[in-house]
């Protein structure tokens, strides 16, 4: 059967409509007086700004992002065309600060963009003309993985929730919602249904986007539904009444949550509401509508992993010692637990510690699932980045018994990994972004194994096949979820009796700064960005750096890096030692070859 030609009738409709939509200028390029329109219309190419698909997506000045959000709009569409699906679209920055937002856009199956459309949405995005922008969405539109028996578009329509169209979500900042309206306008220009879903988390829009492909129920509701029955079936006592009377993790203290004054606080409140009545209350701070609230300013998880202090705002450094606590960010992606010490510092339980919880408690669960799952049948494993603290990663090699995958940095290359390279991957960052991801796989024999437990009334061998498939209930399938990882790490430490997982090894000393640079695209790396091939010799100063330092503090352990940022306009310096003076050291001594370097290159 020949295969119908493409519908191409959006060319015409998308045409009209990008006219409107001017493209940002350098702001020493504007004319005093003129509008965004105006000054385009004498803007010279170079005078344009040029957007980089970043680890995130499209992230700077949301004042910039008009025109880009349009086409980021049309591209979404353009992949609802590709995929004959639903496809997604957030617009925030995440942890940026209040005057910066972003684009991030989801595929049907709930992630990320492939890494190999990052260069034509960047196409699309600084197209100087209609042809180039048309180019773009053509390449991002070519049909995906469908065969010719459904290749033409004649026959009968897809099913409800196949038909195409783009859901759209936003956080909170002040900017959002004529930057959501940019975009579901270039979305209704490639002639696809738009959704606007509002306020949502990220990993909420993420979720939506793959249930309602996957066939599942995809409302707002359905997602706290699933997360809440997931924790519940996970903690649930035993018949037996298995309570001895000591659990430290006592049902009457709160879990004290840092919102970071963004959207994350709106939906946690639901959340705990869904969970209350399974004895986990949500005590929340900096939820965005006091007169001092600021996003991301001095609060969130971004700000406590990094200065390693409670945040600035919310009186949680007031808190009795050893209140557990969790800092989420600006669009509830990423979380950062830490208990309360009397001297008003912190205990950090990041995203390595989180980690490390829950791969060694999943890997807990299939060891006392065997023999009804076959030993070595489902590997369980860890992704890390550069970014990793090392005793982390020697924790983990002798826990799991092989040491974690190494990654470039950002979630687009630790879900592929984890994906790739395991029946069961888990993978965070230090930052707390994270999850875990079971396979098809493992999850069909996991529930193989408990009908088969079941039949001959193994009841030890049940609960930890039903614990591992009340686990996949916790989680959110499709990304990283601050919300799902909340419920998730509590639902260990209530079924584990642990206080926290704080101190399952001690983090050796490590730092990272931020280098303002000309230009950051100067800086290239290689081996999963641990080394710098670009400029030259500036790995050879890195490497005498770190030698010296391991001579004069007799320590081993030190290690540095240096790597262009992908969300921000700068270069990220990280150094790891037994002790902070030798950190402090080296990063000085780092610091000055990087402007040496980049100086002479």
């Amino acid at each position: 059967m020949a295969t119908a030609p493409r519908d191409e009738s959006w060319t015409t409709s998308y045409a009209r409509e990008t006219v409107k939509h001017a493209r940002a200028v350098k702001t020493t390029a504007r004319e005093a007086g003129q509008d965004a329109s105006e000054t385009a219309a004498v803007a010279r190419e170079e005078d344009y700004i040029q957007f980089s698909y970043g680890t995130a997506g499209f992230r700077t000045i949301a004042r910039t992002l008009h025109s880009t959000c349009f086409r980021s709009g049309a591209f979404a569409a353009a992949r609802a065309m590709a995929h004959d699906a639903v496809t997604g679209i957030v617009i925030t920055a995440s942890h940026n600060p209040a005057a910066d937002n972003g684009v991030k856009l989801v595929e049907p199956n709930g992630t990320t963009l492939p890494m190999d459309l990052e260069r034509v949405a960047e196409a699309l995005a600084n197209g100087s003309d209609i042809d180039a922008q048309i180019e773009a969405l053509r390449q991002a539109s070519a049909p995906v993985g469908r065969g010719e028996e459904d290749a033409d578009e004649s026959e009968a329509p897809a099913s409800e929730h196949r038909r195409r169209r783009v859901l759209v979500a936003r956080d909170t900042r002040e900017s959002g919602e004529a930057l959501a309206n940019e975009a579901l306008a270039g979305i209704r220009a490639m002639g696809i249904d738009a959704v606007d879903c509002g306020e949502m988390t990220t990993p909420q829009l993420h979720y939506l986007v793959w249930a309602t492909n996957a066939g599942e129920p995809c409302a707002e509701s359905d997602y706290f539904a699933r997360l809440s029955s997931g924790y519940a079936a996970l903690t649930e006592r035993g018949d037996d009444g298995d309570d001895d009377g000591d659990d430290t993790t006592c049902d009457d203290v709160p879990l004290v949550i840092d919102c970071a004054d963004g959207v994350g606080a709106q939906k946690l409140k639901i959340l705990g509401d869904a969970v209350a009545a399974y004895g986990l209350k949500f005590d929340l701070r900096n939820r965005g509508d006091e007169v001092t609230s600021s996003l991301n300013d001095g609060v969130g998880a971004d700000y406590v992993q990094k200065a390693r202090t409670p945040p600035a705002r919310g009186e949680l450094s007031s808190l009795p010692p050893n209140t557990r606590c969790v800092s989420v960010d600006g669009d509830a992606d990423r979380l950062i637990y830490y208990e309360t010490r009397a001297d008003g510092s912190i205990d950090l339980f990041d995203g390595d510690k989180i980690a490390t919880m829950i791969a060694t408690y999943i890997k807990s669960l299939v060891d006392a699932s065997v023999p009804f799952l076959q030993p070595g049948s489902i590997r369980v494993g860890v992704v890390q980045t550069a970014y990793a603290n090392g005793a982390s990663t020697a924790y983990l090699t002798q826990t799991l018994g092989e040491a974690p995958a190494c990654v470039p940095t950002g979630v687009k290359h630790l879900h592929h990994a984890a994906e790739e390279l395991y029946d069961v991957g888990v993978y965070f960052e230090s930052n707390g972004h994270g999850t875990a991801i079971f396979s098809p796989k493992a999850s069909k024999a996991i529930e193989e194994a408990v009908v088969e437990a079941l039949m001959r009334r193994s009841m030890p061998h049940v609960e930890a096949l039903l614990a591992l498939t009340h686990v996949q209930r916790c989680i959110n399938p499709a990304v990283g979820d601050a919300m799902s990882g909340i419920l998730l790490v509590e639902a260990i430490i209530r079924r584990t009796r642990a206080r926290s997982y704080a101190h399952v090894y001690e983090d050796l000393a490590s730092k990272q700064t931020k280098a303002k640079v000309p230009d950051r695209a100067l800086v290239k790396t290689t081996n999963a960005e641990r080394e710098c091939s670009q400029p030259a010799g500036l790995q050879d100063a890195i490497n005498a750096a770190c030698a010296t330092a391991r001579a004069s503090f007799n320590d081993p352990h030190v290690r540095a890096f240096v790597r262009p940022s992908g969300t921000e306009d700068c270069v990220r310096i990280y150094v790891e030692a037994l002790t902070s003076e030798c950190v402090d050291a080296v990063t000085a001594d780092v610091s000055r070859a990087l402007d040496v370097a980049l100086a002479q290159s």
